[in-house]
């Protein structure tokens, strides 16, 4: 290998050229580890046609990212189409309320608090010791519309109030069983890694994730073979 080449037949560390082979290549059409040119071939292309692990272009084929006006990539920019799926880490929200012992609440020392909560099957699920206490109904509605945006943990804001017992007067009241009605829901995505659905923000589907997998594993057949090529 030469430091400088122009010679195609010749690769250089810097090549320059109609065609131009080399780490760093310059040319109409050129193949290298970094290609420049107007069709461009290498790890990383930018070029009006571009092929790389990294590519950028008017027609760019990213095996890794990509951005052109039109193109296929693992992930991209503008007319890129996104083969590979996005992985985000979901956390909950750094002003999440507290959650507060449910014996505080039956005890009176506290009037207000949150409960942790799972929604499953549309339903609002409690710890076990706060079940026979709470009246959650009129938080099931937007549990049903939070489960839908795949937001399934969260808490849930109760106030304590005293029910007066059968046949007591108000005199009597405090002596009642205390109950916790609901007052406010507040939901996310239970924390952890999971792969983003090409149509928004929701979790993608394991058939989903799957043909996505393959559409890559063609885009990288397509992509060797087109490397390959200069060598056939």
């Amino acid at each position: 290998m030469r430091w400088f080449s122009t010679d195609p037949t010749e690769p250089g560390f810097i090549a320059v050229g109609q065609h131009a082979v080399g780490v760093i290549a310059f040319g109409q059409i050129s193949y290298g580890v970094i290609a420049f040119g107007q069709v461009a071939r290498g790890v990383i292309a930018v070029g009006q046609v571009a092929v790389g692990v990294v590519a950028a272009g008017q027609v760019a084929l990213g095996l890794g990212w990509g951005l052109g006006m039109v193109g296929l990539g693992g992930r991209g920019m503008f007319g890129v189409l996104r083969i590979l799926p996005a992985l985000r880490r979901t956390r909950a929200p750094a002003d999440a309320p507290k959650t507060t012992p449910v014996e505080a609440l039956l005890a009176g020392s506290v009037k207000e608090g949150y409960l942790p909560v799972r929604i499953e099957q549309g339903d609002i699920v409690l710890p076990e010791d706060a079940r026979p206490h709470v009246d959650a109904s009129s938080a099931l509605a937007q549990a049903r519309t939070a489960e839908a945006a795949g937001e399934t943990v969260g808490v849930l804001g109760v106030a304590a109030y005293v029910r007066p017992q059968e046949g007591s007067g108000y005199r009597e009241a405090a002596a009642g069983e205390v109950r916790l009605e609901a007052a406010a829901l507040t939901t996310w995505r239970p924390p952890g890694w999971r792969f983003v659905s090409y149509s928004g923000d929701k979790t993608a589907s394991p058939v989903e994730v799957a043909l996505r997998v393959l559409a890559w594993t063609l885009l990288a057949g397509c992509y060797c073979l087109l490397m390959a090529e200069r060598w056939m």
